[in-house]
């Protein structure tokens, strides 16, 4: 039995727009088009201090590593979800379930230990769209 058609469309679109997320992040990361990220990243690390020159440098470097990260890991899930999940395959359904796993906690964690309030709001957002999907498929994977 395969799994439904519209929870493969539905988890496919969720990872392309993280991959259009992450690509936007390492191109975009050190210029002002995500501005309205670091409005919101910046007071938690500098309070009303103008942000150093030299942390500017950095945080565009961040962006740039964690987008093309999540571009590459979010492609991996299309794949999985596509080539394997669509098909019913378990292990697909295990590797995709294992990655948001391990994901959610660290990052998540880590964002709300810096009070990085909208990071572990996203973060939450995107697991419940892929975990709802996931746990309804997952009787459909042998």
């Amino acid at each position: 039995m395969r799994p439904n058609a519209f929870w493969i469309r539905w988890m496919t679109v969720v990872a392309a727009a993280m991959v259009a997320l992450g690509v936007v992040m390492a191109i975009a990361g050190g210029t002002g088009l995500l501005g309205f990220l670091n409005d919101r990243f910046d007071p938690t690390f500098w309070g009303d201090a103008p942000v150093p020159e030299p942390a500017v440098d950095y945080r565009a470097w961040l962006f740039a590593v964690l987008g093309g990260t999540m571009a590459g890991w979010s492609v991996a899930m299309i794949v999985l979800i596509r080539r394997g999940i669509a098909e019913g395959i378990r292990w697909a359904w295990t590797a995709v379930a294992l990655g948001l796993a391990v994901w959610y906690p660290l990052d998540t964690g880590y964002s709300l230990g810096h009070h990085v309030w909208i990071n572990a709001v996203g973060n939450t957002v995107i697991l419940a769209s892929m975990a709802v999907p996931l746990l309804i498929v997952r009787r459909s994977t042998r």
